[in-house]
């Protein structure tokens, strides 16, 4: 989801700043043309957790993001939200 995400408004190759509250909102609101109301939720329920991670990294604009920093996001979903295996996979 993060990778579409990041897709969706090509992140890292912008001039222009985006910043991620901005991103998951314009995402969002794209997605509910696209998906039932459940998913959207779900969808939303996964990108607090980016939005979190953002802010506790002090990410504030997306266009710099790297592969290297949603890797970075990746794992520490893994490591330490104390998600179960079946989230994991589905993230």
């Amino acid at each position: 989801m993060i990778i579409s995400l990041r897709r969706e408004f090509k992140f890292g190759s912008m001039s222009e700043t985006i910043s991620p509250e901005t991103a998951v909102e314009l995402y969002l609101e794209e997605g509910k043309k696209q998906f039932a109301e459940a998913t959207c939720r779900s969808r939303w329920y996964h990108l607090k957790r980016f939005l979190e991670w953002c802010e506790e990294n002090d990410i504030q604009d997306l266009s710099s993001l790297t592969g290297r920093d949603l890797y970075d996001f990746k794992i520490a979903r893994r490591d330490g939200d104390g998600i179960n295996k079946v989230t994991k996979k589905k993230q």
